[in-house]
């Protein structure tokens, strides 16, 4: 018999209109840290893409919690995303997940508060980093909303600071469909989305030390996944990870 370890640690996912347990939990505002002085320049290799930043970099510091505990959340969200954002964060499943794929492909399917369809989110590679500047550490995936083919980029990026971490986020979108993004957003509270962005940077102190020290030991890794999400500047001025984060091959086969 096969056996494998299906990651979703017991989570379901409720599309956000069925839920009526919506109710959030207290939290301390993550402080806020200076955007970047002339802001995030497009490398000569994107200049003539059809992306752009949507409003200006969003930048905390998150006591506490260190990068690497970030890199290991990403990689199993189905642990934690519930408690990321409780009452907000309302659906989650993985459609791929990274003990199978990997970093590059793992791909999550959420509905959040703001969210009136599905969200996909795939991770994709650093060739898609489309900036002269980054943080020790990036996150980077494509949102998709529902099976519209339209949503936006996001980019997670974070370093070491003195006791915690400095967390950057940036959203981009393409042009082209700059106006159906607007549209969708506009049915949106938009104070609503502001505050989620902010109750997610204030609840990471809450429960990511807590349960990544809960799995800093489990010896398998292929239910507590490891990424390295650090990165590296390349000669060209594009950037790269410093690991390939492919997935651990570790099935259980037994007669």
């Amino acid at each position: 018999m096969k056996q494998t370890y299906t990651a979703n640690s017991g989570q379901t996912f409720t599309p956000e209109l069925e839920s009526v347990f919506t109710q959030t939990v207290p939290y301390t505002k993550a402080p806020d840290l200076p955007s970047k002085e002339g802001g995030y320049q497009f490398h000569k290799k994107w200049q003539d893409s059809d992306y752009i930043m949507i409003g200006n970099d969003e930048v905390k510091f998150l006591e506490d919690v260190t990068p690497q505990m970030i890199d290991w959340f990403f990689a199993n969200m189905e642990k934690a995303y519930y408690l990321w954002a409780p009452g907000e964060h309302l659906g989650f499943q993985w459609e791929a997940a990274p003990n199978e794929v990997g970093y590059e492909g793992s791909t999550e399917y959420i509905f959040e508060t703001n969210h009136f369809l599905p969200v996909h989110m795939k991770r994709i590679g650093m060739e898609n980093y489309p900036f002269t500047e980054c943080a020790q550490h990036c996150w980077i995936a494509d949102g998709t909303f529902g099976d519209t083919g339209y949503g936006m980029r996001l980019i997670h990026m974070y370093e070491q600071m003195e006791g915690g971490t400095k967390w950057i986020t940036i959203k981009l979108a393409k042009k082209s469909e700059l106006a159906w993004i607007q549209n969708y957003r506009s049915k949106a509270d938009p104070k609503k989305t502001l505050e989620h962005n902010e109750y997610e940077a204030g609840r990471f102190r809450d429960f990511l030390p807590a349960i990544y020290d809960l799995w800093k030991d489990h010896p398998n890794p292929y239910q507590n996944i490891t990424f390295d999400l650090r990165t590296c500047k390349n000669s060209d001025g594009t950037w790269s990870h410093v690991s390939d984060n492919k997935p651990i091959i570790s099935h259980i086969n037994s007669k």
